[in-house]
């Protein structure tokens, strides 16, 4: 079955996001069909994003993130349909990701100290510089791209003036997503330890950059540009 299903997506990508499209589809057809209960509702949201995501990952061999991504975005598009309960649905989902938030920088940092910290290490002094120049270039292309695509944002029917764009290509913070990836390269002993430690570094310290620096500064900026009425 494995082996099927990867020839017939092609790419990993296009299998995960197929993936999650169906799983998406199977998803709702089920809430629609539950009546403003909520706890049902939590438990199937919940339970059939770890199900996706091992399913996609470890069976299937195709993107897991993908699949994820490409069923929460047909679930949202979907979302009036599945109860009237949705306030409380969102609100404990928020409790959810605030709780994963803690897990997820809790296992990072105690990643790094174990990898750091007591032991020999093949970073130097060079990979934070290079980790400083990463950060630059981060926002330098986040800005770029907000540039290009200004015309395709504006056509959807997003208008955003001047300033918005810039505290769009600045307020970019890089957090969760980014360390969960990074830690599962970094848990693949497949790959040598010195890239994974370096990969590790380099994005622990961005999502550090960025939480200090703009999360920090995002405020000010916004009342500088007059944008806080």
């Amino acid at each position: 079955m494995k082996k099927i299903f990867q020839c017939l997506s092609f790419f990993s990508c296009i299998g995960g996001t197929l993936l999650g499209l169906f799983c998406g589809f199977i998803c709702v057809f089920i809430l629609k069909r539950i009546n403003n209960h909520l706890k049902i509702e939590i438990t199937i949201t919940f339970g059939i994003a770890y199900l996706v995501f091992y399913v996609a990952d470890v069976e299937l061999g195709v993107s897991a993130v993908l699949s994820l991504i490409s069923m929460g975005l047909y679930m949202s598009k979907h979302r009036y349909c599945i109860s009237n309960a949705q306030l409380p649905l969102a609100e404990s989902w928020k409790i959810i990701v605030f709780v994963v938030n803690i897990l997820i920088f809790t296992l990072s940092g105690l990643t790094i100290a174990h990898s750091f910290v007591g032991i020999e290490t093949t970073l130097t002094s060079r990979d934070i510089v290079i980790a400083l120049v990463l950060y630059l270039l981060i926002h330098a292309s986040r800005a770029l791209i907000v540039g290009v695509l200004y015309p395709v944002i504006t056509w959807s029917g997003m208008h955003l003036n001047r300033n918005e764009c810039v505290i769009f290509a600045w307020s970019g913070l890089r957090g969760r997503t980014a360390l969960a990836l990074v830690l599962l390269v970094y848990l693949d002993s497949k790959i040598p330890r010195a890239t994974r430690e370096r990969l590790l570094f380099h994005i622990s310290m961005i999502v550090l950059l960025t939480l200090i620096i703009n999360g920090i500064s995002s405020k000010f900026l916004v009342k500088m540009l007059d944008l806080h009425r």
